[in-house]
């Protein structure tokens, strides 16, 4: 999520897909950033994700939801994980309070 706040998705080894193609991050959200926050609109109901040329994820949206600078997003309830990022996301959480040199 911080790599989507950023504008790094590429940068990070990411790829976003819709029927297949390959696509720009402009293609499927649109980002409005505010001070403490960047508030997200999906452009569509789902897209597919490759990480590292070899990890494929879906993410399926719901509503609007917002990412805060540590990568947290809300309301949790905003999309749903599956496949990779589905499986490994718990186990890489850290609490929210986290602090990192941002």
């Amino acid at each position: 999520m911080r790599s989507l706040k950023n504008g790094v998705l590429e940068d990070q080894d990411f790829e976003l897909y819709r029927d297949h193609k390959n696509i720009l991050r402009e293609d499927i959200f649109k980002l409005d950033s505010l001070s403490d926050y960047t508030q997200v609109e999906p452009l569509g109901k789902f897209v597919r994700i490759r990480y590292d040329r070899q990890h494929w994820s879906k993410i399926v949206f719901d509503k609007n939801f917002i990412i805060d600078d540590y990568g947290n997003f809300s309301p949790t309830t905003a999309m749903t994980f599956s496949g990779f990022m589905g499986f490994s996301r718990i186990s890489k959480m850290v609490p929210l309070n986290y602090q990192i040199n941002i």
